[in-house]
């Protein structure tokens, strides 16, 4: 099942930010899943790129410790998991702002969408400014509890009747 890939895939970058990181992780810690959920969550609630403070402030949430939340951004970075773009600074001579989005990757998706299925709520806005999210919704819609798309009022009305039966 795609819940199976998504899986091994964050297995993988569970180890590899277990050795990156040089120090001991416990095992079952689960930080890449965590601050992906709390990164997922905090992108879905203000759907702008996140300053360096609010993408620290969801890392923390998310329980990573701080010698190590600089590492698991690197980490997502590395991986295309998260964007960065700097502004210029307004001043002269001060630093430019560096402002982190979701790259193209399908975790974003995948963990979005959970977090709508959790909620129990598809708001049209997200749906129309995230389609592959929406997609990834329909996917697990059908893995979750067998729910065809075209069959999910909140779906439906968020893509439109049309598109909700293109993804059943």
């Amino acid at each position: 099942t795609l819940t199976s890939l998504i899986e091994a895939e964050i297995g993988r970058l569970e180890e590899e930010f277990s050795a990156r990181a040089r120090t001991r992780i416990l095992r079952h810690a689960q930080s890449v899943r965590r601050s992906l959920d709390a990164l997922a969550t905090t992108l879905l609630r203000t759907e702008k790129p996140l300053a360096y403070e609010d993408l620290m402030g969801a890392l923390t949430d998310a329980g990573v410790d701080g010698t190590l939340r600089d590492e698991m951004v690197e980490l997502f970075e590395d991986y295309g998991i998260l964007c960065t773009r700097e502004t210029p600074a307004e001043r002269p001579l001060a630093a430019p702002e560096t402002l982190y989005s979701p790259g193209s990757r399908h975790l974003w998706d995948y963990f979005m969408a959970i977090r709508l299925i959790d909620e129990d709520h598809v708001p049209a806005p997200i749906v129309s400014s995230h389609p592959d999210m929406a997609e990834m919704y329909a996917i697990l819609l059908v893995e979750k509890d067998g729910t065809v798309p075209q069959e999910c009022p909140d779906l439906a009305q968020a893509v439109g009747e049309r598109r909700a039966h293109m993804l059943s």
